[in-house]
């Protein structure tokens, strides 16, 4: 094996798709390997910088990076990706794996250039102090193209925000992996596709941001789970289905936003988020009482739902504003 299909078959063991897309050569995927291989500071990296700047080299190659707005630091050799523009890391503490353990080659294969195995297996799974990558924040950035489920390698981040770009396709299902995500923020987009069901299985989320795209399915009852959450926004988008009951879970809400999709049903009971603030669900097809509970809510700044017409879709006394407005 050639020390390139080494590398690859490293990649391979990390993706979320197995490396299936690392067989096209024209895929941004074997684009940013072979950008990854041809640096002369490869033989320097630890696994953890290998992954890092691998999967931050696939997001910039599936975006159209060469046209951002800004990209200071970004595929430059000999900057370290920690200081790539958008980039936000932490020191930790993390072990140090060996190449030979995810590829069954030596790590010495991929930076050697041989693949003889010195034994020092042990040795390389020593705690070392690395810089890992907690925050993508790419917004306004002018981004264009799909968010590569590679993003998924980077399983320490803690914020995602990549709003107000022209992003394309769906939320890759491999978030899921990110298990301690707090923020995700990619409104102002052109993406489609169903929410997947993983991102309601991140109970670190304290913000969601999903508004301005085109998403369809609906919200799972899994939703309920997320009871760190603060900040929940997926207005104008293109979401139906009911409102599930179990939303009454998220406690910690002060913004929710549900306006402008296609809800059906009625409007759960949201009263247990004592210190809500705002509330939108106008401009669906809900209907019903608004919950009585909720308009004792002494925080509630905005409350808003279809309560206008005659009759209206939405009986509610409490409501700060009625749709459609104008009736």
């Amino acid at each position: 094996q050639s020390a390139f299909d080494i590398l690859l078959l490293y990649l391979s063991a990390i993706s979320p798709d197995g490396g299936a897309a690392l067989e096209d050569p024209s895929s941004p995927q074997y684009q940013a390997a072979e950008w990854l291989f041809s640096n002369p500071n490869l033989s320097t990296y630890s696994e953890t910088e290998i992954n890092q700047r691998y999967a931050l080299a696939t997001i910039y190659l599936s975006t159209d990076g060469d046209n951002w707005t800004l990209n200071n630091g970004w595929m430059e050799e000999s900057t370290p990706e920690c200081l790539w523009v958008g980039i936000g890391c932490e020191t930790a503490l993390v072990t140090s794996r060996s190449l030979s353990a995810m590829s069954n080659t030596s790590s010495k294969g991929l930076r050697g250039i041989t693949n003889n195995n010195n034994g020092d297996d042990n040795k390389r799974r020593a705690q070392e102090t690395m810089m890992i990558v907690k925050k993508v924040q790419l917004f306004e950035l002018g981004l264009s193209g799909p968010l590569p489920s590679e993003i998924a390698i980077l399983t320490d981040t803690i914020d995602i925000s990549a709003y107000g770009n022209s992003l394309i396709g769906t939320i890759p299902d491999a978030i899921a992996d990110i298990t301690g995500l707090e923020i995700l923020q990619l409104d102002g987009n052109l993406m489609t596709g169903a929410l997947p069901s993983g991102i309601f299985d991140l109970v670190e989320l304290t913000k969601v941001r999903l508004e301005s795209n085109s998403y369809t399915g609906i919200l799972p009852s899994t939703i309920g789970k997320l009871s760190k959450m603060e900040v929940f926004r997926v207005d104008a988008n293109m979401l139906s289905g009911m409102l599930p009951e179990e939303m009454s879970q998220m406690t910690a809400l002060t913004d929710l936003w549900v306006s402008d999709n296609a809800f059906t049903g009625t409007i759960p009971d949201m009263s247990g988020a004592a210190g809500a603030e705002d509330m939108y669900f106008h401009n669906n097809a809900l209907t019903g009482v608004m919950p009585a509970p909720m308009c004792e809510l002494s925080s509630l700044v905005v409350l808003t739902s279809d309560c206008a017409g005659t009759p209206p879709l939405v009986e509610c006394s409490c409501c700060t504003k009625c749709y459609p407005e104008g009736r």
